[in-house]
């Protein structure tokens, strides 16, 4: 992924001992280092599977922006306080944003943009102007584009791996890293976190951030939430103005500047629809006009969508909070959570904690899409060679059990368990990330079978 880059070695070590905090955060992208940082003068630590950045964080376009596609139209045709709180959790995290990096001093290549909203049918273009409409009488300065039926507003961009450095440099202290939690367990006010290295973190408070969170009650995610595979390509470009864009429905279409680059995304759809890698790949060139020897990257993102188009923020279970299902959207959503989850733990009132609770059962919740989805894409992962495979994807049964082949460009071959060991759903293989991933759940493995991210709790080897 283009951002790994700009990840800097700063070492931090793994848990190798039994430890008691007050709080313990899970899960080290924006929303966990933010809400360390938030939490930094209390007696709290951060765990991280692998090396703090290098999951959902690393795969973000990261625009900071209030257009963000068609969910303000959504919010809107639904109920007008619930879409003028959304918008102002999404103002009042750009002012926290641009604090943190302000009074830190964070170099991370912050720089104001233009920001502009399309719409590319009659459908599209009158949720143009109800959002434009919206924002004008919410005091957003708003251009509107007539000749590409669009908007345009000021807005930001950062280089979410550089502020994520900039926060570890600080908090490196309060970070374990290479430190898997594998289990929580309640006891008294406490709650016992098991971790891979065999030692236990003995924690007041639980702050969970990692995408998608397999400690909380059983199905509360599969029932509400579906997961999202989009296409990101990044290329040279030489000359091109400061400014992101996106497309007001669906297919998305995505752009951001950065430096010399400009980064494209689309193809973004739920998991359960064909997940012709290959495909997606060769359409979004298509669909951008992008020259194979201008591609600097090219990667895969997997994200959690809610049924109402709300994250999930705040309190799960007594002092256990989590912050994740940010529907595209993690740089926001991931630094206002701090907030939230900050003032829920320190009993202060904040106008969002009834917005993003995540207990909420509301009208607006398409639980029986989330259900459909999770059981065609498990229906659909059982057919083994899928026709768009190349010939280096193939599967046995062997014993019993399901076994998908990788054969790399040198002929060797890697076997493994292409079922998910979470909830048991078949595994596809990513030919552009070179990784088994989950259609359900978003469970990830490398191609010879080692975790990389996900709820499952074991590799998929198979020897």
């Amino acid at each position: 992924m283009f951002w790994i880059n700009y990840l800097e070695k700063i070492p931090c070590p793994k848990l190798t001992k039994n430890i008691t905090v007050d709080t313990l955060i899970i899960g080290g992208g924006i929303a966990g280092l933010t809400n360390l940082y938030k939490e930094k003068a209390q007696n709290t630590i951060l765990v991280e599977a692998n090396i703090v950045g290098m999951g959902v964080t690393a795969g973000s376009s990261s625009k900071i922006t209030i257009l963000q596609e068609d969910i303000l139209a959504k919010l809107l045709a639904k109920d007008y306080d619930t879409a003028k709180l959304y918008l102002n959790s999404q103002i009042d995290a750009i002012k926290l944003l641009k604090e943190i990096i302000q009074t830190e001093n964070l170099e991370c290549d912050l720089e104001e943009v233009d920001s502009l909203l399309i719409a590319r049918n009659n459908k599209e273009i009158e949720k143009v102007k109800k959002i434009s409409k919206f924002l004008q009488i919410n005091n957003i300065k708003v251009t509107k584009l007539n000749k590409i039926n669009g908007l345009k507003i000021k807005a930001y961009q950062i280089n979410p791996i550089k502020y994520i450095n900039g926060l570890k440099k600080i908090l490196k202290n309060k970070i374990y890293e290479q430190t898997r939690v594998i289990d929580i367990k309640k006891e008294n006010n406490y709650y016992l976190v098991y971790t891979n290295n065999q030692n236990i973190i003995k924690a007041q408070n639980v702050i969970i951030t990692c995408q998608y969170p397999f400690f909380l009650k059983p199905l509360f995610l599969p029932l509400n939430t579906t997961i999202e595979k989009s296409t990101i390509i990044v290329t040279k470009e030489k000359n091109k103005p400061k400014l992101n864009y996106i497309t007001v429905g669906k297919p998305t279409l995505s752009y951001r500047s950065y430096k010399n680059y400009g980064i494209y995304l689309s193809q973004a759809k739920a998991t359960w629809h064909k997940n012709n890698d290959i495909y997606n790949y060769k359409k979004v060139k298509k669909l951008f006009n992008l020259k194979e020897e201008d591609i600097v990257s090219i990667w895969t993102n997997m994200d959690i969508i809610s049924g109402d188009n709300l994250p999930y923020i705040g309190l799960i279970d007594k002092n256990m909070y989590i912050a994740t299902a940010f529907n595209t959207w993690g740089i926001l959503n991931g630094i206002i959570s701090s907030q939230i989850i900050f003032d829920l733990i320190n009993n202060r009132n904040n106008p969002y904690i009834n917005l993003f609770n995540p207990k909420r059962i509301g009208k607006y919740q398409k639980i029986f899409n989330s259900i459909f989805s999770n059981i065609i894409s498990f229906i659909k992962g059982i057919k083994k060679n899928k026709s768009w495979y190349s010939s280096h994807i193939s599967f046995l049964n062997i014993k019993e059990k399901r076994i998908g082949i990788y054969t790399d460009e040198q002929g060797k071959t890697f076997k493994v368990k292409a079922i998910c060991p979470h909830l048991k759903c078949p595994l596809e293989f990513n030919e552009i990330d070179k990784t088994w991933d989950c259609p359900c759940h978003s469970s990830r493995f490398t191609y010879d079978g080692k975790w990389l991210k996900g709820p499952s709790k074991k590799d998929i080897t198979f020897k």
